[in-house]
């Protein structure tokens, strides 16, 4: 794993990542510089947390739904395990699962194939009974004794958390219009990433985390007013994927 970052502190870096061939060009603009690490513990234990979850899904009986519809749930939540750590994990399981599957719906119900309608119909009458059981399969991991010696939050959540407190106490305090986005590559990780920053943070007023993802994955309306908050200024750093990459124009960001 690694992050990339412009301007990261020089004592934080482990390589520096470079640009460009023989001959080409020099272009002036932002030096982004790679910090890079693995975290065998989540890494070697993802395997283990995708079985004990997909043990208790089917225990609870928690989805009358398409083999693949939970196979998605639990790689993508394990996957916040392994990226972000236990605390992200558990608040994905809780939290994050159920709005990617209301937006999810909702694009479904927008196709002609009457498939797709008949799939958004039944997603949308266990969503009540999936919110149940996901919160008990929650329950029940933060208390599994294998799990709870897992890193709370990974060292790339701790380092990721350190650069951005670092940024925004060097630009924030001269800057107050200063913002910064956090690009990530998959949707599970946008809300899990944007708690943790937000209970980071949540003594400093500088750093004010939001998070917004793609079509399919997230409302319309939330998505439009999480951006038009970040355009204002009321959010200060947004994490979302890279398909919103061309959608954000704001001068001010690092």
């Amino acid at each position: 794993s690694s992050l990339v970052c412009p301007e990261v502190p020089q004592e934080l870096c482990a390589e520096r990542a470079l640009t460009g061939g023989a001959g080409a060009p020099v272009v002036a603009g932002p030096k982004f510089q790679r910090i890079t690490f693995r975290d065998d513990r989540l890494i070697d234990s993802r395997s283990l947390a995708e079985k004990k979850l997909a043990s208790l899904l089917i225990r609870f009986e928690a989805f009358d739904l398409p083999i693949k519809d939970v196979n998605k749930v639990i790689s993508r939540t394990c996957h916040v395990l392994e990226e972000l750590g236990m605390a992200a994990f558990i608040f994905a399981l809780r939290e994050g699962v159920i709005p990617q599957l209301e937006a999810h719906a909702g694009e479904l119900r927008k196709l002609v194939h009457p498939g797709a309608r008949e799939h958004a119909d039944l997603l949308c009458a266990h969503l009540p009974r999936i919110r149940a059981d996901m919160q008990k399969a929650a329950d029940e991991l933060s208390r599994d004794g294998q799990l709870t010696k897992l890193p709370y939050i990974s060292s790339k959540a701790e380092r990721l958390l350190e650069l951005v407190g670092r940024l925004f106490e060097e630009k924030g305090q001269r800057d107050p219009g200063y913002r910064g986005i956090i690009f990530v590559t998959q949707v599970s990780l946008t809300f899990p990433l944007a708690h943790l920053l937000n209970h980071h943070f949540m003594d400093n007023d500088l750093v004010r985390p939001g998070s917004v993802s793609g079509v399919g994955s997230m409302a319309d309306a939330l998505r439009n007013r999480e951006m038009d908050r970040f355009r204002q200024g009321q959010t200060t750093v947004m994490v979302c994927t890279n398909a919103l990459e061309e959608g954000v124009d704001i001068s001010d960001c690092a």
